[in-house]
């Protein structure tokens, strides 16, 4: 690294390390393919695309060279760097491996320490990276129900009709310059709560643009990013500027992506996406305690419209209804003793799977079922006498359904051990207020294999 300071001046190294940082951005190649463009061979693409990532590996090492060469300013070639190596930092992008991410990630925590011992400053470098790099590329991908300073519109504009054509000069962030969508992830990965107060309407154009996108990766992608802008926004924000609203309507109508309309596996991948966005959305705009009446509604419009409708619609699915379970389990704890006005419509619907002629079919529903339960019982316990029908009517069939399987046996014993230990839990609450060792009985008298379940610790009856 001193022979390059000697052979070439301060000005020189700059320019070489700008020409590297812009030679090695994404391109095309890895873009979504538009509908309009010309087909090309897959094998000859992922040949290109392997090329295209040798090359990358050898651009971040001689940017990795020139680091120590020339100081680091928050200034345009600083703007150049960065954005170079935060194009490297996500390694589900296809141009991307996991040496390259932890390439790029070692010299973006090398240059961040530069600049502070340079005395730079980092917020004003990611400031410049909105404005000059992300903004030009989101500049046509406007928002009807937003204002150019980040504010909801009072009399938002007709949406304007686009067609598919249009759509590759409208979104070049989408079938050009993709790398641009992983550097905005990485700023709000490092932005605080001041300096996204500052950026404001630098940060939410993008940000609706990638949730309003037809394509399930940009819609995927914008829920994490969501999720990632919301850890820092200032208290209050959302409903200052009215972003709320805005986010809860665009993100709502996502739940409703269900099978078959949108394919299972796409399916999957936005309602995993979506629920944690939303549950996340609920906690900053309902953060005080005069706020407990609109969340306690949000959380409810959530359940209703979401995890109930989604079983109405798909959940005959059993992938799709486990990753609801999953979600519901979540939603309950949030809600916490007040899910109990839900109990009436939620416990049929675990009792239902639980005692499905086909349950023993795929363990995961029924875990996810049992954990729901769980869930129930440890935060609604006060109201578990009035519905222990319903409860034991899931629990018991179920148990039985597992000891009627001979060939499944080893695949289905945790889920007997969740149902003992659910009972274990359950049978203390209901002991206070009925005798419910003798309507054990009653069960075991039925079937005496539920016994060993319900009352293990009496001596077996000898037939």
């Amino acid at each position: 690294m001193g022979q390059i300071q000697n052979i070439l001046t301060e000005g020189e190294i700059f320019r070489i390390r700008d020409q590297i940082s812009r030679s090695c951005l994404p391109g095309a190649a890895f873009a979504e393919k538009s509908p309009f463009s010309a087909g090309t061979d897959s094998s000859s693409r992922n040949y290109n695309c392997e090329k295209f990532r040798a090359f990358y590996g050898v651009c971040l090492q001689s940017l990795s060279n020139l680091l120590d060469t020339a100081p680091l300013r928050d200034d345009y070639s600083a703007v150049e760097f960065f954005q170079a190596l935060a194009s490297f930092t996500q390694s589900r992008d296809s141009w991307t491996t996991e040496a390259l991410k932890n390439q790029a990630e070692n010299l973006l925590e090398r240059s961040i320490l530069l600049l502070q011992y340079e005395k730079q400053d980092l917020e004003n470098l990611l400031a410049h990276l909105l404005r000059e790099k992300v903004k030009p590329l989101f500049a046509k991908s406007k928002n009807p129900n937003v204002t150019e300073a980040g504010r909801k519109a009072i009399s938002p504009l007709p949406v304007p009709v686009v067609h598919s054509i249009d759509d590759i000069a409208l979104k070049p962030w989408k079938y050009q310059n993709v790398y641009i969508v992983t550097v905005f992830e990485w700023i709000l990965d490092q932005l605080d709560n001041s300096s996204v107060e500052g950026n404001w309407p630098l940060i939410i154009p993008p940000l609706l643009a990638l949730l309003d996108d037809s394509s399930t990766v940009n819609k995927v992608r914008g829920c994490s990013s969501m999720i990632l802008f919301l850890h820092s926004v200032p208290s209050g924000m959302l409903e200052r500027t009215g972003l709320g609203e805005v986010f809860d309507s665009t993100l709502m109508p996502v739940l409703l992506y269900l099978p078959t309309l949108t394919p299972e596996e796409e399916s999957l991948q936005l309602l995993d996406a979506v629920y944690p966005a939303l549950f996340a959305l609920i906690r900053v705009r309902y953060k005080d305690v005069k706020d407990l009446a609109p969340r306690q509604k949000a959380l409810d419009h959530l359940f209703r419209y979401g995890i109930m409708k989604g079983f109405t619609i798909a959940g005959e699915n059993v992938k799709i209804a486990e990753l609801l379970l999953q979600q519901m389990n979540e939603l309950t704890k949030e809600m916490g003793i007040e899910s109990c006005k839900h109990l009436k419509h939620l416990l049929p619907l675990l009792s239902d799977i639980l005692s499905h002629p086909f349950a023993t079919a795929y363990p995961p529903l029924l875990m996810a079922a049992l954990q729901v339960l769980e869930a129930i019982i440890k935060t609604e316990w006060p109201r578990m006498t009035y519905h222990r029908g319903e409860i034991l009517r899931g629990l018991i069939s179920c148990w039985l359904k597992v000891e009627d399987e001979d060939e499944l046996r080893n695949k289905l014993e945790g889920i007997q051990t969740k149902i003992g230990r659910i009972l274990d839990l359950l049978t203390p609450m209901l002991k206070r207020d009925v005798e419910i060792e003798s309507e054990y009985r009653l069960l075991v008298d039925s079937d005496g294999r539920l016994q060993k379940v319900l009352l293990p610790c009496e001596p077996f009856a000898v037939l």
